[in-house]
Formats: structure tokens, sequence, C-alpha cells
């Protein structure tokens, strides 16, 4: 059977009834074939390179956003802007940041300008914070104590280095609310072959520098500098330290932590009380007359407080249990002496002395003085540096 073409303005037709299709064939005119190769193929092909005109949008199952704007397709992804995030279309609430406090890995949390911080016209700064100085200034504040509360940061002798063991932490004041705390582990301070006071110097930052020097550190009430080369004075009433220099003295961030006793080699090593204080353990029944008893404070000045105190173990002249004394006298044989008991202190040390006869006497809670029965009482010696 002969083939019929038809032809219209788009498209060539070219139908056939052939009893066997296999052996059909097509014809058409030289214009229209031209025509018919610029139009996209069916199925997978590369022909395709761009479209428009779309008025409906690609859904996503298609390839496409299902969206006609930036901001809409964004939405329906899930995904955030790109660029500056001051123009990216997200919120955040105010005086929030932007981090994460939750452990693991995570999206972007808020987080909360706590306290001490404040958060003004794109800026976060530190709010000025009021910190009090330390309860004591110029002083170890803390380090390893034994059982008692004494300061026990080890060292051995027989050698020209001095080793602490643990954590000290001091303190050093310069003028009204000014200090430097510093920090160090177990610091070491070596050329010890002559008798001498061990210091720490506090830097800006709380690292600490050890030294020493054979000149015993000076503290006074006030006065002029002391320009002596290598000589430490502490003004009390300026609390401020300064180091002379042999014409001058600077002000230092220096802290004294203990001395030794040397000649060649170290034969003893005394650390100073934390905090200028000092409580001794308590001892049964009091001293005996014609006696002196004596403590070692360790506070490396003469403190100003200095007590001996006497604490009622037994019912004893109205006195209860747990009553305590800290004043008593004293009388001779004769009767012709009577005086208070004197505390006596020296830089490192403090003692009690008795007299031959009749000892602690007070009147109590009764209205006769008398001598307490020593049995009845414990007592303690306590000190403080007083400023």
């Amino acid at each position: 059977m002969a083939s019929t073409t038809f032809v219209d303005q788009s498209t060539v037709i070219v139908a056939s009834w052939l009893n066997d299709v296999n052996t059909a064939t097509y014809t058409t005119t030289p214009a229209n074939t031209s025509a018919i190769a610029t139009k996209a193929e069916a199925g997978a092909n590369s022909t395709i390179t761009s479209l428009s005109g779309l008025t409906t949008a690609l859904s996503i199952a298609q390839g496409g956003t299902a969206s006609t704007t930036a901001a809409a397709a964004r939405t329906a992804l899930g995904t955030a802007a790109s660029g500056l995030a001051t123009a990216s279309g997200l919120t955040q609430s105010t005086n929030t940041i932007l981090g994460r406090s939750t452990a693991s890995t995570g999206a972007i949390e808020e987080i909360s300008v706590g306290a001490g911080l404040s958060l003004s016209a794109g800026t976060l700064s530190a709010t000025a914070v009021s910190i009090p100085p330390p309860t004591v200034r110029q002083t170890v504040l803390s380090g390893p104590l034994d059982s008692n509360g004494f300061s026990a940061f080890g060292g051995s002798t027989g050698s020209t280095t001095v080793t602490a063991t643990g954590t000290i932490i001091a303190t050093a004041a310069n003028g009204y609310n000014n200090n430097r705390d510093g920090t160090i582990v177990n610091p070491s301070w070596t050329g010890l072959t002559a008798s001498a006071y061990l210091y720490l110097d506090i830097a800006a930052n709380g690292t600490c520098t050890t030294g020493s020097t054979p000149l015993l550190p000076t503290y006074r009430w006030s006065g002029t500098d002391v320009v002596t080369s290598g000589q430490f004075t502490f003004n009390i009433q300026e609390m401020q330290g300064k180091v002379g220099n042999g014409s001058t003295a600077a002000q230092t961030y220096r802290v004294f932590v203990g001395e030794v006793v040397a000649s060649g080699t170290v034969s003893a090593i005394t650390w100073y009380a934390l905090m200028g204080r000092y409580t001794s353990a308590t001892t049964a029944t009091l001293p005996a007359g014609s006696v002196t008893t004596s403590v070692n404070h360790n506070i490396g000045i003469k403190p100003k407080t200095k007590r001996f105190v006497a604490i009622c173990t037994t019912i004893d002249l109205g006195c209860a249990v747990g009553d305590e004394i800290t004043e008593f006298g004293y009388r001779n044989a004769s009767a012709s002496v009577q005086a208070p008991i004197p505390v006596v202190v020296s830089r490192l040390s403090m003692s009690l002395s008795t007299g031959n006869d009749a000892n602690f006497m007070t009147a109590g809670k009764s209205t006769v003085v008398a001598s307490v029965a020593p049995a009845n009482w414990s007592y303690r010696f306590e000190a403080e540096r007083g400023w």
C-alpha cells in the first residue's frame, strides 16, 4: 500500500497502514525535518538547557521547591539563609547571644547574658563588680596543713634547696582595696647556703616567683621609705610593701611564707601560719608553779593579740564545764607580790611563766578571789597578727 503524508503548521504526522510495520517507510519535507530536530526528546535527554514561562512551580518531588520566592523556598526545604546573619531573616530573643551550652555537637542555641556582663548596641561587656579584699591581707591564704591546722608545706633539710609540696595561695596588698592573689604548686627555693627568709613575688596574672633574702622583713605602722638594698618594709597603715635598691624604695607585691636556718646547707625550716593567726592544741591541766610554758605560733611577726585561755573541764569557782577564762593573777609565798600572769610574745613563739606559789587566781563566777584547781582546767594559746 502506498504511503500517505499529512502536514500542518507545526507537526508532521506520518501514518502507515502497512501489514508489516517493520517495512514501513516515512517521508517528510526538508523544512519539517529541521523543525523536528529542535524538539525535546521524550525520557532522559540532554536537549533541555533552560525553562521559561512556567506558571506553576515544580514540586519537591519533581526536583523543585514548590515555591516562587527565595524565602518560601527556604521554608519548604527547611534551610537557613546564607550570607550575613543580620540579613538572613532569622530571629533571636533580645539580650541573648548564639552558641551551644548543651554537651555534644548539636544545633545552635540562644545563650543568656549572665551576671557581670552586659549586652548593649551589639557589644558584650564585663560590668564593674566590686570584689572585697581578702579577710586578711598580705599573707599566705591557703596551703597544706597538719591535723592541728598548722602550716605543713614540707621540704627537706640537708641541702641548699627547699621544695614545698602542694599548692600555696598568697595575697599581697598595695593600698586600699588593691590586692594581688597568686598561686604556685610545689615551689622551690634554691641557693640557700645561709639563713634566709623565703618569699613569693606575685605578678599581675597571679603567677608566683620564689625568692629569698638574708634580711629580716620589717613590718611597721608607718614611716619614710627604707632604701637599704634588698630590704622589704611593709607599712601597715598604708598596706603597702616596698623594697629598697640602695637609693630608693619601689612598691612590690611580695609575701613572705617562711624562713630557714642554714650554714652551708639548710638545717631547719619554719613555715608561717596561714592568715596571720594561730590557735594551739588544747592541753589538759594547767601548768604547775615556777615553770615557763611556750608554743610556736610561727606568724612571722609579733602578734598584736595574744591570749592564754583556760577552759573549765570540771565545775570550779562557780564556773560551768566549757566556761573560759583569759586573765589570771598569781602571788608569791609571802603574798607580798601579786600580779597578772603575763603572756610574752616574740616573732615566732609565745609563752606563759607561773610564779612560785599561788597561781591562776581568779574570782571565776564567785565573789572571792582564789586559785583554781589546775586539774579542773585545760588550756590553749591564741595569737593573731592584728591587721
